[in-house]
């Protein structure tokens, strides 16, 4: 089983991955005090203690550049929001496999 933590914006999450490792780290591209893709950066520049764990992109954006600069920075997937529960959970669980 996956537990499920969920963290107010971007902030949040980069201050809880300075020493908490979640299983699957989902982001959105858009989220308030830090977006997807800066928290991704900030992985990559840190030792923190999620730097190799799985991240999935979740997101309404439709841009292609978003999808190519996400993977860049290391998402292992990018899934639109446009999908249902039974996708979102596959997705998630082929990143975590």
């Amino acid at each position: 089983p996956i537990d499920l933590v969920v963290w107010p914006d971007g902030t949040a999450i980069i201050e809880a991955l300075k020493t908490d490792a979640p299983d699957v780290i989902v982001l959105d591209i858009q989220m308030p005090g830090a977006t997807g893709l800066e928290v991704l950066k900030w992985i990559n520049s840190t030792d923190c203690p999620a730097k190799g764990r799985p991240k999935v992109i979740f997101s309404s954006s439709s841009l292609s550049s978003d999808t190519e600069e996400a993977r860049r920075l290391g998402a292992n997937a990018f899934m639109n929001k446009g999908g249902n529960g039974e996708e979102w959970v596959a997705v998630v669980s082929r990143s975590y496999a």
